[in-house]
């Protein structure tokens, strides 16, 4: 079993496809999205998908077309050296983004915006059920 330290934002999902160590994972409400396996899972398998908050990118706007997921922002927190963003995604689920200086945008609270991540940077997790507490709701 996988433990972490810090914010991780934990996505369970079904894996749909599987090739050359890339896994595409059906996620309720966000379609498929390509993650790296970190594990043996099969298709059908019930697994988590791994991606940190440093690695989430927010977009201040949800221009049609753009790239990732539509979000409202829920919460701006300034944490010193960082802002911690979460993000409700699709009414269930939130994600967690950390944020530099120049990078968080003057997002607000309420604002619609668009994130996503580089798919190098997710990890598909076998074997692992995402507690309730780690980073959705």
């Amino acid at each position: 079993m996988a433990s972490f330290i810090g914010d991780n934002n934990l996505i369970p999902g079904r894996v749909a496809r599987i090739a050359d160590g890339r896994v595409g994972v059906e996620v309720d409400a966000w379609g498929t999205i390509d993650a790296v396996a970190a594990g043996a899972a099969a298709i059908g398998d019930n697994v988590t998908l791994s991606i940190r908050p440093e690695r989430v990118i927010v977009h201040a706007d949800q221009a049609p077309g753009a790239p990732g997921w539509p979000a409202h922002v829920a919460e701006v927190t300034y944490v010193g050296d960082h802002f911690r963003i979460v993000l409700n995604v699709a009414g269930a689920h939130s994600i967690v983004a950390k944020l530099g200086h120049l990078d968080n945008g003057g997002l607000h609270k309420g604002q619609a915006v668009t994130f996503g991540f580089p798919e190098r940077h997710c990890r598909c997790l076998d074997g692992y059920s995402a507690p309730a507490s780690a980073g959705l709701d």
